[in-house]
């Protein structure tokens, strides 16, 4: 069934999409790294970050579904616990986003 998702992920779309969005991160401590599933019924996008003090995955599902999850890397604390149903694009946008500019300001926290 295709849905507002497939193509950013079934059609490895995000790379020409929204890729630009990881561009500002070269010169932090913030590293990424996305991955698409293999084909199945319900195909995801997986994009994993990391810095010296937190690691962080936002997982978006072609049904909408999204979760974003970060823990702490000093005793392993979750410290963000999100699940939603997106409809568009936008909203995806907006959640990465926010997780990009967490994982920069959390970057530099002693």
């Amino acid at each position: 069934m295709k849905t507002i998702f497939t193509d950013l992920i079934s059609g490895h779309d995000f790379d020409r999409q929204l890729d630009h969005y990881f561009n500002n991160l070269t010169s932090t401590d913030v590293d990424y790294l996305y991955a698409y599933s293999k084909p199945g019924d319900n195909p995801c996008l997986i994009i994993d970050f990391d810095n010296c003090i937190q690691v962080s995955r936002i997982t978006l599902w072609e049904s909408g579904e999204c979760d974003i999850e970060a823990i702490s890397l000093a005793g392993s604390t979750k410290v963000i616990g999100e699940t939603s149903e997106l409809k568009t694009i936008g909203e995806f946008e907006d959640k990465l986003l926010s997780l990009i500019e967490y994982m920069k300001r959390t970057e530099t926290i002693h």
